[in-house]
């Protein structure tokens, strides 16, 4: 599915929805820890020859909004209202993620926030949504940290018929939690280098029941379904008790195969 990229220029009663981080969410819940300053890096020199197809960066940046329910939270956490976070996780443990809230100007979009609760170790989270994430700019996939909580959070601006599929990376390295006003050293390019090592840590949501297995057996990645998503009757990462009637079951074929290799008939099996 295709993705808006592009900022919006006029607001209702709020936040603009293409606002960049540092905004309302931004303010109350810090930006984004130990992210140093600079673009995207280069994607390599023109006429190479590639053994995979090449990465590119993203033509923009994904958009991101703020989310009503992280400033509503960040505002409670800020006026001292200690219950508020462990609120919040019974709620998002109850609902289950990302979030998927409404944008009142903007009934073709949805603000979806992708959460990931931390622990004292937790320096740092990448987010790794499919179609989204930039590989060779991962600081702008980081989520931001709600001061003083293990809330992590980042929130895109998505058609309403999305449907794609993320992973999560925690950085616990150990050491205390970095915040804005301790930032990385260093240039843009060395923090790149960092990061890169995540992406092999990268998980599925473990408060989203709907996962997908990963290819070369990683550990798989969660999907979300945005409310005018397309049917899809094949969902492979539907509950198999809510989906067995409707459920589209393919065949397996068996094939006998002369193999000069192998020197003989083998069998080989299909699955349509």
């Amino acid at each position: 599915m295709k993705t808006s990229v592009g900022t919006s220029t006029g607001a209702v009663g709020g936040t603009l929805p293409g606002a960049a981080a540092g905004t309302a969410t931004g303010t109350a819940g810090g930006t984004v820890p130990g992210a140093p300053s600079g673009g995207p890096a280069g994607t390599g020199e023109a006429g190479a020859v590639h053994a995979a197809p090449p990465r590119t960066s993203r033509p923009a940046p994904a958009e991101t909004v703020d989310s009503p329910r992280i400033v509503a939270l960040a505002a409670s956490v800020a006026g001292g209202r200690d219950a508020a976070v462990r609120e919040f996780w019974a709620e998002t443990e109850g609902q289950g993620t990302p979030l998927v809230e409404p944008i009142p100007w903007d009934p073709e979009h949805r603000a979806v926030t992708f959460l990931w609760r931390g622990t004292e170790d937790t320096r740092r989270v990448l987010l790794l949504v499919n179609g989204l994430v930039d590989r060779s700019h991962l600081v702008g996939s980081l989520m931001r940290r709600i001061h003083g909580t293990d809330v992590w959070h980042l929130t895109y601006r998505l058609r309403s018929d999305h449907r794609g599929s993320y992973a999560i990376a925690p950085d616990t390295g150990g050491g205390r939690i970095r915040t804005a006003a301790a930032p990385e050293d260093g240039p843009a390019d060395d923090f790149q280098a960092r990061l890169l090592p995540l992406l092999a840590e990268a998980g599925p949501d473990p408060l989203n029941p709907r996962t997908v297995p990963g290819r070369r057996q990683g550990a798989g990645s969660s999907v979300f379904e945005l409310p005018d998503a397309p049917p899809q009757p094949w969902r492979p990462w539907a509950p198999a008790a809510a989906t067995a009637a409707a459920a589209r079951r393919g065949r397996g074929e068996r094939h006998r195969l002369t193999s000069a290799a192998h020197a003989g008939r083998r069998a080989r099996w299909t699955y349509v």
